[in-house]
């Protein structure tokens, strides 16, 4: 209970700064306002360092329009007033990440600074949820994202803000369903986003593959049945 900050950092992530904490912890107590800290970050992938990156923004601050924007937060980068998560549950149940809701819930507690540091590198690996080489669960993940994003533009009064990145993602995913025949992908999430979001054109697409899956799926079942027989 008296623990003041936290600090994340999972899995095979590491941090590379020895100041880290130092520089977070030093900022959060000069500035009451701010809820949390983050800073720039290097990314390797599949453990190869020579595939080394820098993901780092111009930026003084992580605000929630930028989050909505697909403004990325490291997590292994956060430090955060623990004060300030008690209140704190999820927006859905059984999300695939936890990471991108408490982000939100401390950008409308208070500001979020973002230092351009780098002071630590996140192993990104083909295997993880939101990595994937399977293009489906990478789009069945990001549907996850998307309803995040929704849910708190919602609660903030940002649908506008919101709009332009929910109508591209759903409209992109919609196209890969119909290249890729992908008749198990979650159609019932994908069709609100387009038409909410979207455009006419993408709704009247996603209700003719809606309607095609319902009788794919009839099909298979029947098939199964009889070679059951």
């Amino acid at each position: 209970d008296n623990v003041k900050y936290i600090a994340l950092c999972e899995g095979d992530d590491y941090w590379t700064d020895p100041l880290k904490l130092q520089k977070q912890v030093d900022f959060l107590e000069g500035h009451e306002e701010y809820s949390m800290c983050c800073t720039a970050f290097s990314q390797t992938f599949d453990g190869h360092e020579e595939s080394k990156q820098i993901v780092r923004y111009d930026l003084d601050e992580i605000t929630v329009d930028e989050l909505l924007k697909e403004r990325w937060i490291g997590t292994l980068t956060t430090l955060y007033r623990s004060e300030l998560m008690s209140d704190y549950a999820p927006p859905f149940p059984n999300l695939p990440f936890g990471d991108l809701p408490m982000w939100f819930h401390l950008a409308l507690k208070g500001r979020v600074k973002y230092l351009k540091d780098v002071t630590a590198n996140y192993r990104s690996l083909s295997s993880s949820a939101c990595h994937s080489t399977d293009l489906q669960k990478q789009f069945t993940f990001g549907l996850d994202v998307m309803r995040v994003r929704e849910h708190y533009a919602m609660l903030d009064d940002k649908i506008d803000v919101v709009q332009p990145v929910l109508s591209k993602n759903s409209h992109y995913y919609l196209e890969q369903c119909y290249k890729n025949r992908w008749l198990d992908f979650p159609m019932d999430s994908l069709w609100h986003f387009v038409k909410e979001y979207g455009h006419p054109s993408g709704y009247d697409k996603l209700k003719y593959w809606g309607m095609k899956s319902g009788i794919n799926y009839a099909i298979a079942n029947v098939m199964l049945k009889i070679k059951g027989k």
